[in-house]
């Protein structure tokens, strides 16, 4: 009897698997947020890798969202106080702006254009006659 005992104790006290490793999802965020690589912070958590990429993926998105909302304010305010670089920055990157425009689309899009065409003729009465078109210029 006492060695059946003994025997369901050990298995007991056995425990199969790797520890659990607990981290501060707050401290993943927040080290996201600096910009860190999940190679940076895996390092500074002392943990795998792929353990944090699996396992916090929401967190490490949630603070690179953070850092660049931060980041897009700063620039806005930026140019809003006149920094004329941040201005250039954000035209071009939100408005589609270009330090070198397609004048072959300006042209195309001059030459759709309608145009009043207006002619004054002069009568062998000499009387003066006005002539009015509208012309579209598609080649």
């Amino acid at each position: 009897m006492k060695k059946e005992i003994l025997k369901s104790e050990k298995v007991e006290e056995k425990k199969r698997g790797r520890k659990k490793i607990e981290l501060p999802e707050d401290k993943i965020q927040e080290l996201a947020s600096f910009g860190l690589t999940d190679k940076d912070i895996a390092h500074y958590m002392e943990v795998d890798e792929g353990t944090l990429r699996n396992n916090f993926r929401l967190f490490l998105t949630k603070g690179r969202i953070d850092l660049k909302k931060k980041l897009r304010v700063k620039q806005i305010e930026m140019a809003m106080k006149g920094n004329v670089l941040m201005l250039i920055w954000l035209g071009k990157n939100y408005l589609g702006q270009s330090d070198n425009p397609n004048f072959e689309d300006v042209e195309e899009k001059i030459k759709k254009l309608e145009f009043i065409v207006e002619r004054t003729l002069i009568g062998f009465d000499g009387k003066e006659i006005t002539l009015t078109e509208a012309r579209s210029e598609a080649k």
